[in-house]
């Protein structure tokens, strides 16, 4: 079967060693303590468990424009998609990608995990087949869990690996003395995107990222600003020029500020709509723009019909495991009939003591016929390698 291949390794290796340092800066007083940042950044969220996190998986959201730049769409610090990924895979390949998160959990030095849904998650299948490959191949102590089932003696001398939110708990517990893989809400917050294209950080965002590192970032995320700091004159323009701009929700920890539900692609509506959308923070079919939304440069993913068509061709093997409660759309199964959108995540595996981060060279290709690019019933899913 043939490898679908993405040129992203350099891509890769330079994001992963900036990334931890991003990560810190957050984190930090300097940022905590800004006059600006300190109220618009989530930090008033409560985090999880004890201490900081000591480590972090991520999967940055990465399209492939058009002029064949990278962009960072999204840092999902809470991602799915492990199982899929590997139920994309061969023996051999899903392997390698196994045998990358077993080195990161075993540099945090804690041998009882947790890989955890919540009682409204839909991810369940894809922790248990994740924990399940662990256990078989790398006899690693993980096991797959509903959060909301464990009592406080459960959650002692553990790392629970989350794969959930608040408000898919059934009670809200903010889990002792565990250990917690991302327990600081925060850092999902697309409100990062905003600070790093603040100009007036320039010195201390050189000072933590260096030249390279702060130059690296801004060409990949793409040019972000809070949105309650542009003008109505500003607007205007913006509105004029809608299929260049996209709104996302800022917040965390909610049901609406997570995936696409807080994402509003201008090309998608009329001008006037947009311009009410921006003006007013009025919410249409069902999303919500949320308490500090940013306006963000929108970069359409190149078309990748041919892989697409690949899949239905029986060339590229598609993931095997189904989307709870997801009926198939019927175009999943024919050839494509407009552009196809891609969405690439590979999976950023920070260790937040030593600094470092772990990268597979497997990751999971998410394709639809569509601008907003997500996993939903007229998606496919299947692996890809960067090269």
């Amino acid at each position: 079967m043939n490898k679908v291949t993405v040129p992203l390794a350099d891509f890769n290796s330079n994001l992963a060693e900036v990334l931890p340092k991003l990560i810190e800066f957050i984190a930090s007083p300097i940022l905590k303590n800004h006059s600006v940042w300190n109220d618009v950044v989530p930090y008033n969220v409560p985090s999880y468990g004890y201490g900081q996190s000591l480590g972090h998986c991520i999967r940055p959201d990465i399209v492939l424009g058009c002029d064949n730049k990278p962009y960072v769409c999204e840092i999902d610090f809470v991602p799915s998609g492990r199982g899929y990924l590997l139920a994309s895979l061969n023996e051999e390949d899903q392997m390698k990608v196994l045998e990358v998160f077993c080195t990161w959990y075993r540099q945090m030095g804690i041998e009882n995990i947790l890989y955890a849904t919540a009682s409204t998650t839909i991810c369940s299948d894809e922790t248990r087949l994740f924990s399940e490959s662990l256990r078989r191949y790398f006899g690693i102590n993980i096991k797959d869990v509903n959060i909301d089932t464990l009592n406080e003696n459960d959650l002692r001398e553990v790392l629970v690996d989350r794969l959930f939110y608040r408000t898919e708990m059934s009670v809200f517990n903010e889990l002792g003395d565990a250990n917690v893989i991302t327990a600081e809400p925060w850092l999902d917050s697309k409100v990062i995107f905003a600070v790093i294209h603040d100009n007036s950080l320039d010195d201390i965002l050189i000072e933590v990222l260096g030249d390279t590192g702060l130059k690296f970032l801004r060409e990949v995320f793409p040019y972000s600003i809070l949105l309650s700091s542009v003008s109505d004159q500003e607007l205007e323009i913006i509105a004029e020029e809608r299929d260049n701009w996209v709104v996302k929700n800022g917040d965390v920890e909610m049901s609406y500020s997570w995936g696409c539900r807080g994402t509003f692609i201008g090309a998608n509506y009329t001008k006037k709509k947009f311009l009410e959308i921006m003006q007013r923070n009025v919410a249409t079919k069902g999303k919500e723009i949320g308490q500090r939304p940013i306006l963000q440069r929108f970069h359409l993913s190149q078309d990748f019909s041919n892989v697409w068509n690949g899949v239905i061709d029986g060339r590229y093997y598609k993931t095997t495991l189904k989307y709870p409660g997801l009926i198939p759309d019927p175009k999943t199964t024919a050839y494509s009939t407009k552009p196809v959108g891609a969405r690439i995540g590979f999976y950023f595996l920070v260790n937040r003591i030593k600094g470092t981060c772990l990268v597979p060279n497997e990751g999971i290709l998410t394709l639809r016929q569509d601008r907003m690019v997500h996993g939903a019933s007229d998606a496919l899913v299947l692996a890809t390698m960067a090269g």
